[in-house]
């Protein structure tokens, strides 16, 4: 998600879903299919997080696109739920929240992932 002000600054946003992705595919490649760099990136985690390594593999860990696209069905999954709840009275059609602009021009500069 991007603030509207951040979002208009083109270049900086597109550079910055580009880092995101790039450490989306180190993380995916570490958690999920055990690159050589999963202790590298389980010791940078466990340091921000204050986890102990150990923890790192007990936890279930999300799942993250490696394309950086987001699933409507996923939103409006989470929507209902806030309706059920009583936290929003109705939701609102995904394709009205997602923009995927910036998922779109990273993946053109970075290539599709490709799981290593």
């Amino acid at each position: 998600m991007y603030s509207p002000d951040f979002a208009k600054k083109k270049d900086l946003a597109t550079h910055f879903m580009t880092a995101y992705l790039k450490a989306v595919r180190l993380y995916d490649n570490a958690f999920l299919y055990g690159s050589e760099n999963k202790d590298k990136i389980a010791k940078i985690m466990s340091d921000y997080m204050k986890t102990p390594v150990e923890q790192l593999d007990q936890m279930n860990m999300p799942l993250l696109d490696p394309n950086g696209f987001v699933d409507p069905k996923a939103i409006k999954s989470d929507e209902d739920w806030y309706v059920e709840q009583g936290s929003i009275k109705q939701p609102i059609s995904a394709d009205k929240v997602v923009n995927s602009e910036f998922v779109k021009a990273a993946v053109e500069k970075i290539g599709e992932y490709k799981k290593q």
